[in-house]
């Protein structure tokens, strides 16, 4: 195995065999290969387990995405999905959780301690730049979790939701790192 055990435990303390927790990204229909690569080093930073992107209307992986990727892509497991949720489908059936990010009233902020205990086996999806997820896709999600904004951008309310990298890169350090 590349890698060995001293650099796995070097990389994130903890051998991830013995149970840590392991978060995977499905992107539903993240087209803008600047958005792709920005979470694919921010997935890769964070310690993700891997990405599945939907087939239809992604970026493809490109010189673009692996520039803005920091090479991240390079390493990392990317599976792309001919159907997103019946993947998700099959996740569930595997014994993992599918959470979605979302902005609707029904989702629950990532920092409430009601999302306790973030499941060991969990698959994040998130959607598109201007729509979010399909609504195929968000029926299969077991919970929705959503960022909170601060207190000036719900009083201003100009600024409704945040760049997916973005909204990636913090959801993934709550999950990963809390």
């Amino acid at each position: 195995e590349e890698g060995g055990e001293e650099e796995r435990k070097e990389r994130g303390g903890k051998d991830r065999r013995e149970g840590q927790r392991r978060v995977i990204l499905a992107l539903d229909e993240v087209s803008d290969p600047m958005n792709l690569g920005a979470i694919l080093r921010s997935a890769h930073f964070l310690g993700a387990g891997g990405v599945m992107l939907s087939e239809k209307n992604c970026a493809p992986l490109s010189a673009i995405v692996s520039k803005a990727s920091a090479g991240a892509m390079e390493v990392m497991d990317i599976v792309k999905c001919r159907n997103l949720p019946q993947e998700l489908q099959a996740a569930k059936q595997a014994g993992w959780e599918v959470w979605g990010a979302d902005a609707g009233k029904h989702a629950v902020p990532v920092s409430s301690p009601s999302i306790l205990p973030i499941p060991d086996r969990l698959v994040l999806v998130l959607g598109s730049e201007g729509s979010g997820m399909r609504k195929l896709v968000s029926r299969e999600c077991d919970k929705h979790v959503m960022i909170p904004a601060g207190r000036e951008a719900r009083k201003a309310r100009l600024v409704d939701s945040l760049n997916v990298s973005v909204s990636a890169g913090i959801l993934l350090s709550h999950l990963l790192l809390h």
